[in-house]
């Protein structure tokens, strides 16, 4: 509290020195104000554990012909459509067949 009157008082006696809106404003916002003395720095942080590797996507050029064979002048497709939306293909879990478009979700019977 000692610092804010004393700054008051420093900006009262030398209030000719100040153009008017800039001792106004500090006036109005010195409680507010928050004066720090001589804080110590902080320290840096030291980490045990090293990062994590984030997961790179593998990108296959052209991968839809993969899912297509041509057998004597025929296409066949080699993964499934979903029943809900033509032309969206089920992706093949372990345990799983699995729409991404609807979420449809067929399970495997071993």
């Amino acid at each position: 509290m000692e610092k804010l009157t004393t700054i008051r008082l420093f900006f009262e006696e030398n209030r000719s020195l100040f153009s008017g809106g800039i001792l106004n404003y500090f006036l109005k916002n010195l409680s507010t104000l928050c004066l720090r003395g001589g804080g110590k720095k902080k320290k840096k942080k030291n980490y045990t554990k090293p990062k994590k590797n984030k997961h790179i996507r593998k990108k296959t050029k052209l991968k839809v012909l993969s899912y297509y064979s041509v057998d004597k002048g025929k296409v066949k497709k080699l993964k499934k459509e979903s029943p809900e939306s033509p032309g969206c293909f089920l992706a093949e879990h372990t345990d799983r067949l699995t729409c991404g478009k609807t979420g449809l979700t067929f399970m495997k019977n071993y």
